[in-house]
Formats: structure tokens, sequence, C-alpha cells
């Protein structure tokens, strides 16, 4: 039966499949791209491989605040990954890798070709996230302001891996690319308080968040206070302790 599901994995069917499992670990973007679209405006050490097909399938998975709960709740359970350098980090790979890891995933060669959005420019294994993204139709990736931006969720969305398949996309199943969403005067304000953060050397944490702040669409999308300290002031540890007490003190009320 296994090999008769292979041979009809199509496109559709990886990115159903990869939801599946990601979706309910809070990962809740899953679109596809052409891989090929994307090595074609990137930096020749960003490019992806293509694993000897024209127009492979990529796939970026990303999250929006609704990957906050399901991460507290594996922490809760995993007190252990407090002392990992991020958390989130990991817990976002492992997630990944298991959905990769499906039988009828694995085949198509997504875990040999997963970049995550912690590779670093240098590494030979980094993806240009935002570009994926804005070839996958999820956002609109605005150059000026370095920013991308999604008609539902704003500013307020992370793209956290990408992987490459063994298969091609078909035209008809790639996503149209999203028009520019900020206003003319978003982008001046983003522009602005980002030179201001350049002058603070990204450590005034009021002026990052207030980039930001200065999209007004899916502002319904913005993170919890718990969610923006950690991504912020960054004290892992120190944050999720104190999120898991105010989980058991809820509890036990």
């Amino acid at each position: 039966v296994l090999i008769e599901e292979l041979h009809s994995m199509n496109p559709e069917n990886i990115v159903k499949i990869l939801k599946q499992h990601l979706v309910p670990a809070g990962l809740d973007l899953v679109a596809p791209f052409d891989v090929s679209q994307y090595n074609e405006v990137v930096h020749q050490f960003h490019k992806l491989p293509t694993l000897g097909i024209d127009h492979p399938l990529g796939v970026v998975i990303g999250s929006t605040k609704n990957i906050w709960v399901p991460f507290c709740n594996y922490i809760q359970t995993h007190q252990e990954d407090l002392t990992l350098q991020d958390p989130l980090d990991s817990y976002t790979q492992k997630m990944v890798l298991l959905a990769l890891n499906d039988p009828l995933v694995f085949p198509f060669g997504g875990t040999t070709t997963v970049r995550y959005d912690w590779d670093r420019p240098n590494s030979g294994r980094f993806c240009h996230m935002q570009t994926a993204a804005h070839f996958a139709g999820i956002a609109h990736y605005d150059k000026a302001t370095m920013w991308c931006v999604s008609p539902t969720y704003g500013v307020w969305c992370s793209f956290r891996a990408v992987a490459v398949f063994r298969l091609s996309i078909p035209s008809e199943a790639i996503p149209p690319i999203i028009p520019p969403l900020l206003t003319l005067d978003e982008q001046k304000n983003i522009v602005e308080l980002t030179k201001r953060a350049i002058l603070e050397e990204w450590s005034n944490v009021d002026t990052l968040i207030s980039i930001r702040d200065q999209c007004q669409t899916g502002k319904e999308w913005r993170y919890s206070q718990d969610q923006l300290d950690y991504h912020y002031i960054r004290k892992y540890k120190e944050i999720l302790e104190r999120v898991l007490s105010k989980q058991s003190t809820n509890k036990s009320e």
C-alpha cells in the first residue's frame, strides 16, 4: 500500500501531509514555491539545491503567534530543554524533522535539504527566508524595509525553515505573488526607526517592537507580552520558567 501511495505523491499531497504534522505544533504557515524562481534572484551562495530536477518543489515552514501555546505545552513536559541555547529553535527543528520523516514524505528528500532561519550566511546552508516566503505567496517581501508583510498577519509571522523535494512543482501549483502592502507612511516610519535601531546597536527593545507596530495590517496577530519578551529580551530560561509558573498557578486555582 505504501508503494502505491508513494507513486501517487505530488506537491499538493506533500504540503497536505506536512500541514497535518506541523499545524498542531503551531507551525501554521506551510506553503509551496518553485525553487528555480527563488534561485534566479538570490546571491549565488544562497541558492537552494535543485536535486537535478527542473522547477523543484520547495516548502516554506513558518509560524504566527499560534506557536506559543503548543511550544510552552511542550516545554512543560520537556523541561530539560530549558537549558538549551534557544529552546524554540530546538522545538522547531524537532517538529520539522518529525514531519519530514513521515514515511510518505521522507523518500522525496526533504530531510537532507532542510534549511533553518538560524543557518548563517557563511554556513553554506543559508536560505533567504523572506525571498522564499515571497515566492510561496505567504507574504510580500518589501526590500525598502527588509520586512515580509502578510495580508493576514502583517509583520507578525516568522519563517523558520525551508525544505526542497525531489518533485517538480507544476506551474498551476505555483502561488501568485502578493502585491506590496505597506503604505508609503508605514515604509517611511519603519526605515526611520530602523536607522534609530542601528544607532542603538539593536539594543533598545522598545524601538525594535515599535518598528513592527508601524504596520497596521494584521495588528490582531501581534504577539503576547510573554512571546515578545522571548523574542526580544532573549532570557529564554527565565521567561519560560515565568510562563510555566503562571501555568501551574492557573491550574491550581
